[in-house]
C-alpha cells in the first residue's frame, strides 16, 4: 500500500487529473475498516464533545530588508541525536 500511496502522491504533485493504481489486500482491508470508522465518528457525534476553537494563522510577508528562513528539525530518541536542516 505504501507504494500505491507514493504513486498517488506523485500523480497529484504532477498536476494530472487521473491516476490508476492496482488494488491489493491492504486496500480492501482499509475500505472494510472505513465502515467502522464511520460508525465510531457517528457514536462520538452523539456525545456532544466541545472541541477548543482553533486560531488560523495567516502568513505575513517579511518587512523590507528582512528575509525568512525555514528549518526542519528532528530528534532521534533511539540514538540520542538531533538534526537540523535548511528547507
Amino acid at each position: 500500500m505504501e507504494e500505491s500511496m507514493t504513486l498517488c502522491n506523485m500523480v497529484v504533485e504532477h498536476g494530472t487529473k487521473n491516476g490508476v493504481v492496482q488494488t491489493d489486500s491492504i486496500t480492501y482491508m482499509y475500505l472494510e475498516e472505513a465502515i467502522y470508522i464511520q460508525s465510531f465518528r457517528g457514536a462520538n457525534a452523539t456525545l456532544n464533545v466541545v472541541l477548543p476553537q482553533r486560531t488560523v494563522e495567516r502568513w505575513v510577508p517579511p518587512s523590507q530588508n528582512m528575509i525568512i528562513l525555514n528549518f526542519d528539525g528532528a530528534v532521534f530518541n533511539d540514538t540520542q541525536a538531533i538534526g537540523i536542516g535548511e528547507w
